[in-house]
């Protein structure tokens, strides 16, 4: 199924509900890759390839969705992995889609990020 027209949130409401989804002991683990079923002992069988595989496949595809994020109580808008961002509990903040998304929500780049966000925005022009 094609998945680019979806939203970064719907991803990371995918993930939460997959990965830190409620489960009940004595039921069925409704995925693999469930932590709660894991730190609680209700799946023992995550130490498999195939689980570890789908585990590296989920956070590239997160990494590579979930580019840009804003803190919610600042107009500035980092690449997901800012160094500035990494010390931040990551509730504290948005994903934006795009720099189109952050740029029409009033939000300026972190100086930080904004040399590599420049490169890739001359990178993506190259392409067209």
């Amino acid at each position: 199924e094609d998945l680019r027209g979806v939203s970064n949130a719907a991803y990371v409401e995918l993930i939460e509900k997959l990965v830190f989804g409620k489960f009940q002991h004595g039921a069925p683990v409704p995925f693999d890759l469930n932590r709660h079923a894991i730190l609680h002992g209700a799946d023992s069988s995550y130490d498999k390839k195939e689980t570890s595989l789908k585990l590296i496949v989920i956070l590239e595809f997160l990494i590579d969705r979930l580019r840009f994020v804003a803190l919610k109580s600042t107009k500035v808008y980092h690449q997901f992995d800012c160094p500035y961002i990494r010390s931040r509990p990551i509730l504290s903040c948005i994903q934006l889609d795009s720099v189109a998304v952050a740029r029409a929500s009033g939000l300026r780049p972190c100086s930080f990020c904004l040399d590599n966000i420049q490169k890739n925005e001359k990178r993506a022009k190259r392409r067209t």
